[in-house]
């Protein structure tokens, strides 16, 4: 850690150096809030999921389109229609106990 002095009643220094170090961490919190599962389904839990598709990995928000039409349901709906299965392996290798049902254009 680098070793800073500040001169005295030198606050807005020292406000700005705290905000640059908090910054970070609790945008990772709250991050972390918005994928906590409760009783209502939310994108946060699957919009960051990684997809091998293309020959890479990708976050699943960059190749679909995620919505939540009701309190137990998120839809799926790819850009590329050939990426279902790709996106279908991603859900059911994923530790989030979710159970994808694909029905050929929507997951």
């Amino acid at each position: 850690m680098e070793d800073i002095t500040f001169q005295e009643g030198d606050s807005k220094s020292f406000d700005t150096l705290l905000k640059s170090h908090m910054d970070k961490p609790l945008k990772h919190f709250e991050k972390e809030l918005a994928a906590i599962r409760t009783g209502r389904a939310s994108t946060a839990l699957i919009e960051g999921l990684r997809v091998e598709c293309y020959g890479q990995f990708m976050a699943l928000k960059d190749i679909a389109s995620i919505a939540a039409p009701d309190a137990r349901l998120l839809t799926i709906q790819p850009w590329d229609k050939g990426s279902i299965a790709d996106i279908e392996k991603a859900i059911t290798q994923s530790d989030l106990g979710l159970t994808p049902a694909n029905d050929g254009s929507i997951i």
